[in-house]
């Protein structure tokens, strides 16, 4: 099994977990106790969320995805798309620096050579078209992207409106799907929440590979 493969049954996995856990705990305890706490700390949260989602951007192995849920709860819905957009942007921007500056060589000393390997498989990202594609159709291993398009020529200013523009339209998909299953009852209307998710991610997945394989093609004429 690859590292994508990996990383993307942990992405759905954690997914499931923080639904099934949600769902349990959602009649056992206050919520608005929970926002409470969550919110005691003030600004200084919001910035701890901003920080751990930008470093699940550095660092790959992180899995951020159980803390969307909790952003939702602490903060409601627009709070949460501006602060999850601006970890990714900022994490994004990071990963992006540290290939462009320092190149493959340390990043590989930083990151190991499995997810070296990864990163490799998004290479063709050489222009914003391109890379737009992948932001939109590979939107689950936004970190490698962010890696290997600095790794290119791409100009920072087409890297930095690309990746806002794409952060800002998955997480309010993303975060209103979560927000829509959060208000539903029932074991079934999780598992239904559950398997559109996992449809849709399949989906872009294999809608991904064929065009990856063509930009690739074309590429290397």
């Amino acid at each position: 099994m690859t590292t994508s493969q990996k990383k993307a049954l942990k992405l759905a996995g954690g997914l499931v977990l923080v639904l099934v856990v949600m769902y349990v705990l959602a009649g056992k305890i206050d919520l608005e106790a929970v926002k409470r706490l969550i919110t005691a700390g003030g600004g200084w949260g919001q910035v701890g969320y901003v920080l751990f989602l930008a470093m699940a951007v550095v660092f790959p192995a992180v899995l951020s995805l159980p803390l969307l849920p909790v952003a939702l709860w602490a903060y409601g819905y627009w709070p949460a798309v501006g602060l999850t957009v601006l970890g990714n942007v900022i994490g994004g921007m990071l990963s992006f620096g540290v290939a462009r500056k320092y190149g493959r060589g340390v990043v590989e000393r930083i990151l190991g050579g499995k997810t070296m390997v990864e990163i490799d498989k998004f290479s063709q990202a050489v222009d914003w078209k391109t890379f737009l594609v992948m932001r939109i159709l590979a939107s689950n291993y936004f970190d490698y992207v962010s890696y290997a398009a600095g790794f290119g020529k791409m100009r920072w200013q087409g890297y930095l409106g690309v990746t806002m523009v794409s952060a800002v339209a998955w997480n309010l998909v993303l975060l209103a799907f979560l927000q829509q299953i959060l208000a539903l009852k029932g074991v079934w209307a999780i598992v239904w929440g559950v398997g559109m998710y996992g449809l849709g991610a399949v989906g872009l997945y294999v809608v991904w590979k064929r065009v990856g394989r063509k930009l690739k093609a074309v590429r290397y004429e």
